[in-house]
C-alpha cells in the first residue's frame, strides 16, 4: 500500500509520516528527499529566476520518490511519503506561476492508494510552527494570512487531480499525535482489509 501524507505548515505531516510509517513497517520517503537536504537551498537560489526550472527541480524529487515507491511497492511493502505531487502543485501555483503542462507530469507517477491531508487552523498551526522554532523562511511564510489562504486554495485544487487516489481529510484541530496516528490508522487499515479482502 502506498500512503502520502499532505498538508500545510504546522499540521504534524513529517511526525505522522515517521510514526505511521513505523507502525505498518513500511519504507518511509520524503520530498525532497534528505539527500538534497545540503543543496536544496543552493538550487532554491540559484533557479528562483526560472520558474519552470525551480518547478522541474521539485517535480523530478517527486518522481524519485515515485520511482523509489513503485519499486518498493513491487517487493511487497508499504510506502509512506511526506509530501507528494499536490504539494509541487500548490507550491507551485502560490510561488512560481510556471505554467507547466501538470496533467501530463502527474500521470507518470506512481499513484497513492491513500493520500492523507491534515488540516488545522492557522491558529494552531502558527502555534506549532513557533513553537519549534523559525528555522527558515518556509516557517515564516507559514505565520502569513494571506500567503496561508493561498495556499489552502491552491492545496484544494491540487488535491482534486487523478494522482491523489483516495483523499482522506483529517481534522488535527487539538489531537495529540497519537491521536492523529489513530485517526490515520483507521482510514489506512480499512483500505488495507478492504484491499486484502479484493485479491
Amino acid at each position: 500500500m502506498f500512503i502520502a501524507v499532505e498538508g500545510l505548515d504546522g499540521t504534524g505531516k513529517s511526525t505522522l509520516a515517521v510514526r505511521l510509517a513505523a507502525h505498518l513497517g513500511a519504507e518511509l520517503l520524503r520530498t525532497p528527499d534528505a539527500a538534497f537536504s545540503e543543496v536544496r537551498p543552493v538550487l532554491d537560489r540559484t533557479l528562483a529566476f526560472s520558474p519552470r526550472a525551480h518547478t522541474l527541480m521539485y517535480a523530478s524529487m517527486v518522481q524519485f520518490a515515485s520511482d523509489q515507491a513503485r519499486w518498493h511497492a513491487a517487493q511487497g511493502r508499504h510506502v509512506v511519503v511526506d509530501r507528494y505531487w499536490s504539494s509541487t502543485l500548490a507550491y507551485d501555483a502560490v510561488f512560481r506561476h510556471s505554467d507547466l503542462p501538470f496533467d501530463a507530469l502527474g500521470d507518470g507517477l506512481f499513484r497513492p492508494d491513500v493520500t492523507l491531508f491534515l488540516e488545522a487552523p492557522l491558529s494552531v498551526r502558527a502555534g506549532r510552527i513557533a513553537g519549534r522554532g523559525l528555522a527558515s523562511a518556509e516557517d515564516e511564510r507559514g505565520l502569513d494570512r494571506e500567503l496561508d489562504a493561498r495556499l489552502q486554495a491552491a492545496y484544494d485544487w491540487a488535491l482534486s487531480g487523478r494522482h491523489v487516489g483516495n483523499l482522506v481529510r483529517v481534522d488535527v484541530s487539538g489531537a495529540t499525535p497519537t491521536e492523529v496516528l489513530r485517526m490515520a490508522l483507521s482510514y489506512v487499515d480499512h483500505d488495507i482489509v478492504l484491499r486484502e479482502t479484493l485479491h
